[in-house]
């Protein structure tokens, strides 16, 4: 007990980094001698960091689940390709196979017209698109070698 103060919390004399702690506690001055108004700045400049940072993760997972969907629509045009091709292909083998003047092969040109056109529709949805010119020539050949008969 203090005869002047009364009781006393700490007994003995205060060292002098309680001294200096106290002091810059009162000053609003942190351990490290950082400013308690620049750590909470740089605390509030984080937690701004870390909602950007969450924020472009979202976006990152919405593109990617974008990114996804349109994969599997590739996915989906490419198959819906292949199957266009091996019909094609069926219908060519049963031209090669039949008489060029019946009703059989014209329901086959006529098939493979519509497959082409189809194909082409597919193939502009995967952006691998054909130039007019090409697939006209091809076309106009095709008819030469075959002699379609309408």
């Amino acid at each position: 007990m203090s005869p002047f103060n009364g009781p006393e919390k700490n007994v003995g004399p205060k060292s002098s980094e309680e001294r200096k702690s106290e002091i810059e506690e009162m000053l609003g001055v942190n351990k490290e001698g950082v400013s308690l108004s620049d750590k909470s700045h740089k605390i509030d400049t984080l937690r701004t960091v870390e909602k950007a940072h969450d924020e472009v993760t979202k976006l990152i997972q919405d593109v990617e689940e974008g990114l996804g969907e349109e994969i599997s629509e590739q996915k989906e045009v490419k198959m819906k390709l292949a199957q266009i091709e091996e019909r094609c292909e069926a219908l060519k083998e049963r031209l090669e196979k039949t008489d060029k003047t019946t009703v059989e092969a014209k329901l086959c040109y006529r098939l493979l017209h519509y497959l082409g056109h189809k194909e082409n529709e597919l193939k502009d949805t995967l952006g691998q698109k054909t130039g007019p010119k090409v697939k006209s020539v091809a076309a106009q050949k095709q008819q030469r070698e075959t002699k379609v008969f309408k």
